[in-house]
């Protein structure tokens, strides 16, 4: 999930930032001990309202980034290799701290996910996001082989097949086509459109982020009418596929990409950014449980006039000790392993290059 250092820009990463933290509240909305949905409405409903927006938005951005930077690169195995590490290790890390500590019973299953987390399926963003790493040169060749209306007509087509079907309520069709790395496609080649093209919504930035505000407004009223009206509240939510979700998480990375004035606290966002892959992996799969149930159990405080700051206080606390230990990470396991493996990385990615000639 992380680019080039020439190819950064701190509005993205910022994105990057917000929306992990969005996905780490939306994993409070869906995994803590409170069914907030069959809760009255007040105004702690529509915090866990607008924190359940985050799954299914931070995801689509994440992938949407991904084609943003990517459809103009090599592949490059050094990089799909940090990203299989990074599963691989905190899966073995934390696997072992849960059979330890009997946090998670040993089965043969879960053990065979933990040593085998993208064929296994451990975590199930990043099986699909790993899959579309490595089909991503064969996606790359299509994008840059189109002009712009061939690519506009390949992201319709996509939208239509793998998100507005699916969008409509009762159409079982498209469930027995539609999965998650025909999703992932579709994401990379509208953040690919988006990049290359430069799609930059209004001239002024500004009537993008009033745009971005009224989209979110929608969706927090449609989950409100939905309860209202007795139907699933997370329908126009979640998954990724759905059409609001992509239209948001679009206009979000729009947006972001056009921010300016990040000098002061660039290198710092770059510095956190480069983390929140490790915050996913850390807090959500085995541990969650223990995190949104048992450390941090929101049952009680729900009902307390000072749940959204405690909600806020948590999250950001999750997030934050999730960065840090990353960094550990990073500095005394990932640094040398890459130094150790990069000549071995760098022979194989020029023998991969001449499959791919510019």
């Amino acid at each position: 999930m992380s680019e080039a250092i020439q190819d950064r820009n701190a509005g993205i990463e910022l994105l990057r930032i917000i929306c992990m933290i969005w996905i780490v509240a939306f994993h409070f909305s869906d995994h803590g001990a409170i069914d907030w949905v069959g809760n009255p409405l007040t105004l702690n409903w529509f915090l866990m309202a607008y924190s359940a927006l985050g799954g299914g938005i931070g995801n689509g951005i994440y992938v949407l980034i991904s084609g943003f930077f990517m459809w103009k690169k090599k592949f490059n195995i050094k990089r799909l290799f940090k990203i299989w590490f990074e599963v691989w290790l905190y899966g073995i890390i934390i696997g072992a701290i849960c059979f330890a500590t009997g946090i998670e019973n040993f089965t043969w299953k879960t053990f065979f996910k933990i040593l085998l987390p993208v064929i296994g399926n451990g975590y199930w963003f990043m099986t699909n996001y790993v899959v579309l790493m490595i089909f991503s040169p064969f996606i790359n060749i299509l994008i840059n082989n189109l002009d712009k209306k061939g690519h506009l007509i390949l992201v319709g087509t996509s939208l239509f097949f793998f998100s507005f079907l699916v969008t409509i309520p009762n159409i079982v069709w498209p469930q027995a086509v539609n999965n998650n790395i025909l999703v992932f496609f579709m994401y990379y080649v509208i953040g690919a459109f988006i990049g290359k093209y430069k799609i930059n919504g209004f001239e002024d930035n500004r009537k993008n982020i009033v745009v971005l505000m009224i989209a979110i407004i929608v969706m927090l009223v449609s989950e409100l009418v939905l309860k209202i009206i007795n139907f699933n509240v997370y329908f126009l939510i979640w998954g990724m596929e759905k059409i609001t979700v992509v239209s948001v998480a679009s206009i979000m990375l729009i947006t972001f990409s056009r921010i300016k004035g990040l000098d002061n606290i660039g290198k710092i966002v770059n510095q956190i950014a480069g983390s929140v892959f490790g915050v996913y992996l850390i807090h959500i799969g085995l541990l969650n449980n223990l995190i949104f149930k048992n450390i941090f159990n929101n049952e009680n405080q729900y009902y307390q006039s000072t749940y959204i700051i405690w909600f806020a206080a948590v999250v950001l606390l999750i997030f934050s000790i999730c960065v840090l230990i990353d960094k550990l990470r990073i500095r005394l396991i990932e640094k040398p392993v890459m130094n150790l493996l990069d000549p071995v990385l760098e022979t194989m990615d020029k023998k991969i290059a001449c499959l791919f000639p510019a």
